[in-house]
């Protein structure tokens, strides 16, 4: 992988942690709200909460797959990431409003 690739591929990936990280800490401030929820509220939070833990576990698997992209395949598996990426962030989005509202 050339060395332009390499720092674009580098710098890609640390944009989607930093996004995990952030999904990471709206789930730890669910968790706690839901703590503090009626029953049926945090019922329906902790459906939400699930859902976010698998869009978590979708990101951190499509940054590995980032991880392992070689020269040849970089931008294809970059295209796939980014269309995953927006489902995930579309539906975090979603719970988000759930969440405050």
């Amino acid at each position: 992988m050339n060395e332009m690739n390499t720092k674009e591929k580098e710098l890609y990936q640390k944009k989607l942690k930093a996004q995990l990280d952030e999904w990471n800490a709206k789930l730890d401030q669910w968790k706690a709200k839901a703590e503090g929820s009626s029953v049926d509220a945090k019922l329906e939070m902790n459906r939400n909460i699930e859902k976010l833990e698998d869009n978590i576990e979708k990101g951190t698997n499509k940054i590995a797959e980032l991880a392992k992209a070689n020269d040849d395949n970089w931008e294809k598996v970059r295209d796939n990431v980014e269309d995953t990426w927006k489902s995930l962030t579309d539906g975090v989005k979603d719970l988000t409003s759930k969440f405050t509202s």
